[in-house]
């Protein structure tokens, strides 16, 4: 009996897993990842395009990232 209801609670656990997944793969990138947290930006800059008009170096990745003075990182979107 004990064995049934672990088995079925690592069911649901497993379930809740490939469904928290599926959801972070799915849902739509808006180009920029906040590595401070600050949604605000001193300098302007909020989103790739403008953190290349300002100046900032584009890192070489794929796909391409630009790091403002702040610390906020954007990236191109692709399509």
């Amino acid at each position: 009996m004990i064995t049934k209801i672990i088995a079925s609670i690592l069911i649901v656990l497993v379930i809740a897993s490939v469904g928290l997944a599926a959801y972070t793969i799915a849902k739509p990138f808006d180009g920029s990842i906040k590595s401070k947290g600050n949604s605000k930006s001193v300098n302007g800059v909020n989103s790739f395009d403008s953190c290349i008009a300002a100046g900032f170096p584009v890192q070489e990745t794929a796909p391409p990232r630009c790091m403002d003075s702040e610390g906020n990182t954007f990236v191109q979107k692709l399509d």
